[in-house]
């Protein structure tokens, strides 16, 4: 099997200044985070829709008041005579204890030998008065008992028709829930077995999918087969010297010492001296042999 390096070593250019591999590789992290980004898209869209849908529940959860457990009007009215009858029996009961301490003062002051007509009439007073809160008290609270019954005998009548109501919307409400959750159950079953299903082919899918395969297979389709470029050698450039001249005046990227310069002023004196003097000769001999001519 032909062996596939990583993109440090497929993605070279041979020459410098070459970027092709480079684009290549940049292009396929560009392509890659546009799937990422439609892949997170595709999550939110899946959260978005859970969280619709535990809104719709809640909604659902608050619609359903749960019936009244209270008994209206005829209950707080019953509260309110219980109320009262508890306030008439102990005022009953205070009315009766003072009935008993005048009672007792009258006796007391009735067995004393000192005790004068007057002060004996006075008790006297006193214990038919208390007699007679006491009677009253006791008639208040006579009638508190009446009423509190009158109550609880309408209270007891509605209540048995509020039960009755109430439980035939319990009967009613358990059986539509059961009928609902068995459908949800049935619905739920079924889109779990496609749902499943669905996802076996996915995970197969996923189970077959091979990182190092995945990146070798592109990389053999997009490969440049260049080497890195090389390091830049530094070559020198040439020099070519004026016609006429067959000593260099100096090399590249150097300049002669004075001593040198001098040197080299003279020879080239010299060679323009030698040029004229052989263009002069030159000149010299054509007009003599035009003249014998």
């Amino acid at each position: 099997m032909e062996t596939v390096g990583n993109f440090s070593e497929e993605f070279w250019n041979k020459e410098v200044g070459d970027f092709s591999g480079w684009e290549i590789v940049n292009q396929r992290i560009k392509e890659s985070n546009k799937v990422t980004t439609l892949y997170i898209g595709f999550l939110k869209q899946v959260s978005s829709a859970m969280e619709a849908f535990g809104k719709s529940l809640l909604r659902v959860s608050h619609n359903c008041t749960l019936p009244d457990t209270e008994h209206g009007l005829k209950q707080n009215h019953l509260k309110d005579n219980l109320k009262k009858l508890h306030q008439a029996k102990r005022h009953a009961k205070m009315k009766m204890k003072d009935r008993v301490e005048a009672e007792f003062h009258q006796m007391v002051m009735a067995n004393k030998i000192e005790t004068k007509p007057r002060e004996l009439e006075k008790s006297m007073q006193g214990t038919r008065r208390a007699a007679e809160a006491q009677q009253e008290a006791e008639t208040q609270f006579s009638e508190a008992v009446t009423t509190t019954n009158q109550s609880l005998a309408s209270f007891s009548d509605t209540a048995v028709l509020s039960f009755t109501t109430m439980q035939n919307i319990e009967e009613t409400r358990v059986k539509l829930l059961r009928e609902s959750l068995w459908a949800v159950a049935n619905i739920c079953s079924l889109l779990a077995v496609q749902l499943d299903e669905q996802q076996e082919c996915l995970r197969v899918d996923v189970l077959a999918v091979d990182v190092s395969r995945e990146l070798s297979s592109w990389i053999l389709k997009h490969r440049t087969l260049q080497p890195s470029p090389l390091p830049i050698v530094y070559e020198a450039t040439p020099y070519s010297p004026p016609s006429g001249l067959n000593t260099p005046l100096s090399t590249p990227l150097s300049s002669p010492a004075s001593s040198a310069r001098s040197t080299l002023t003279k020879r080239f004196l010299e060679q323009l001296r030698h040029a004229h003097f052989s263009v002069r000769s030159q000149s010299h001999v054509r007009i003599l042999c035009k003249e014998r001519q």
